[in-house]
């Protein structure tokens, strides 16, 4: 594999800008890991780390950012080392675009094209157009193993100032079984999906198991930031067929793929499945238009008014903003739209309750924006509904041991009389 110089380009204070998930470019992140004490004053804007290449040890002479501490990112931050970023997934394309994200130099996995003058980006579009436009320096993998995609988005041979060639499949993320927990807390939201509707879906067990609950419907769309076996299977069904879809009807539209090895023969060279910049697949509008939009997703807690956090508790990053304000609000817009967060009631093994009074951390979507919530003993459905009435709704689903604590912090709110 053709070695890089870093230092034949990189200069003091640069900011970069990596592929995440399945499409980071390894070739180029374990070279840059590997010549990192030749570096001086450099910055790295990260995504969700599926490799571990960038541990705590490479923080000692390269700085990291990101919008949350996800996958392989955490120990990052675990040892001081990740700088976080409040941001939505649909607004870093523009943030960059804009030099509020910084990008000198932008690092990225492409893939080969019938056309020998173009590129594609393989399995993660994302922010990486914005990057590539706004790059001072762009350093391409161009990896022959990574599924090639239909879509909008290809990047230019003379867009690309350095180009080495792999031959490597790209990083998995297996989907695990999902728990008896899972199913049951999927089983309080199926209804909520009719025949026609448009999904978005997050990651995690209870997405999976609910995928894997609504194979008897028909005629479903697809339009998310993340495409994963889930909806593969659905798609294979004949379940997921995109056809009563406002805006790109016939396709599975999404900003990522990630998963297992059959998903990535699964989406090679599928017309179906059209692979966007996150700047489109998240953009509020674009998802608006979409009728009965429905966006599944999980969080680390609900206040009793209805406010979510998906980002840290105490202080203590464990997952990200992603893209959930972005489908939260689109919904909350579309004709028939619903967003759902779907969560065990406890944590810390059982013993606490993720149902809470006040927010542990920040606010990742607002009570205004609230539709459902669902846990395993029910859902509670929001929307319209005065505050005493939210309190009360969230309480009969948070877990049995927090219910009195709960309504005592209502009373002492003003919630409850």
């Amino acid at each position: 594999m053709a070695q890089i110089d870093y230092r034949s380009f990189l200069r003091r204070g640069d900011r970069i800008v990596v592929s995440q998930m399945s499409g980071e470019p390894l070739a180029l992140t374990r070279q840059l890991v590997a010549q990192r004490h030749e570096l001086e004053d450099i910055e790295v804007f990260i995504g969700v780390l599926n490799d571990t290449g960038f541990t705590p040890m490479s923080a000692d002479r390269l700085r990291f950012r990101s919008f949350g501490a996800m996958g392989n990112a955490r120990p990052l931050h675990a040892a001081g080392a990740l700088g976080i970023v409040p941001i939505s997934l649909g607004r870093i394309g523009t943030a960059i675009l804009d030099g509020a994200v910084g990008c000198d130099v932008a690092l990225v996995q492409l893939t080969p094209t019938s056309d020998p003058d173009l590129f594609g980006f393989g399995v993660t579009c994302d922010y990486m157009r914005a990057a590539i436009d706004r790059a001072r320096v762009v350093v391409a993998e161009i990896n022959s193993a990574v599924p090639r995609m239909a879509g909008t988005e290809f990047v230019r041979r003379d867009e690309i100032d350095i180009l080495i060639d792999s031959d490597r499949p790209p990083p998995q993320l297996p989907a695990r079984a999902p728990r008896e927990l899972d199913r049951l807390i999927a089983a309080n939201v199926t209804d909520l999906i009719e025949d026609g509707a448009t999904l978005q879906v997050g990651i995690g067990g209870v997405p999976d198991a609910l995928l894997g609950a609504i194979g008897d419907r028909r005629n479903l769309g697809y339009h998310g930031g993340m495409l994963s076996d889930g909806i593969a299977a659905l798609m294979q069904s004949g379940a997921l067929m995109n056809s009563r879809k406002a805006i790109d009807p016939g396709e599975s539209v999404t900003a990522m793929i990630s998963g297992s090895r059959e998903l990535f023969r699964f989406v090679d060279g599928n017309p179906r499945i059209s692979l966007r910049s996150s700047t489109y697949t998240n953009d509020v509008a674009t998802i608006a238009a979409q009728s009965r939009f429905v966006a599944i997703n999980s969080a680390l807690e609900v206040d009793l008014t209805g406010a979510v956090n998906a980002e840290s508790i105490g202080g203590k990053h464990i997952g990200g903003t992603g893209g959930l304000p972005d489908f939260a609000m689109g919904a909350a817009a579309a004709q028939g739209g619903r967003s759902v967060i779907a969560l065990s009631s406890t944590a810390a093994g059982g013993t606490g309750t993720r149902i809470v009074a006040r927010l542990n951390g920040p606010v990742t979507v607002p009570a205004y924006l609230a539709d459902v919530i669902a846990t395993e003993f029910g859902r509670a459905e929001l929307r319209g509904k005065s505050l005493r009435e939210r309190a009360l709704a969230l309480i009969a689903i948070a877990a049995p041991h927090a219910r009195d604590a709960l309504r005592a912090e209502a009373r002492h709110a003003g919630f409850l009389c």
